[in-house]
């Protein structure tokens, strides 16, 4: 998967999912509400830890410095050797 999400956007991803996660949590609201932020928090954060977004592709936004893609590959690569049993 192509990273498209940059330090700054993840840690802003990560701060907006804790926050709505919370708020899920502790406000009072509908529960439609509640799943709703619930929704957007776990999206966020998701989004934050595999440091993809797929409405930063539609949108054509790619804030990964260069050189970060090639770490990610290498560590996909790692993961399908050990998965593989080699």
């Amino acid at each position: 998967m192509k990273c498209n999400v940059g330090p700054r956007e993840r840690i802003a991803r990560f701060a907006i999912g804790a926050g709505t996660g919370i708020a899920a949590l502790t406000v009072p609201m509908s529960t439609w509400k509640r799943v709703a932020l619930g929704a957007v928090a776990a999206a966020e954060i998701t989004t934050a830890a595999v440091r993809y977004c797929p409405v930063n592709q539609v949108i054509g936004v790619d804030n990964c410095p260069e050189g970060e893609e090639m770490k990610h590959a290498e560590r996909d690569a790692i993961a399908e050797i050990r998965g593989a049993g080699i």
